[in-house]
């Protein structure tokens, strides 16, 4: 599991965001059990999730190498959860600043 420190020094726009937790690996299957390649809403918990933060998700895409910010649709903090995106086989980050 890649440390925060890494993802923070690859995406420099997060700098001054810190990491909930551990990263996460991730991944979403079609009906036949191959990887998707199409963005799949996920919820995920968090369970220490800091109320009251600027709360964001990094991925890194292992289709393509790279990690770049995804979409979060929703959190919850009475049940410590939030809805994002991810897309096939991915590791992410919960940050928050």
């Amino acid at each position: 599991v890649e440390s925060a420190a890494v993802l923070f020094k690859v995406k420099k726009e997060f700098a001054e965001y810190k990491a909930v937790g551990k990263t996460l690996a991730l991944i979403t299957t079609d009906a036949q059990g191959k990887i998707s390649d199409v963005p799949t809403k996920v919820r995920i918990y968090v369970p220490n999730m800091v109320e009251g933060k600027d709360i964001k998700v990094i991925a890194y895409a292992n289709i393509t190498g790279n990690w770049a910010p995804t979409e979060v649709f929703g959190i919850n903090h009475q049940d410590k959860t939030l809805d994002t995106l991810i897309n096939g086989s991915s590791t992410i980050c919960v940050v928050y600043k």
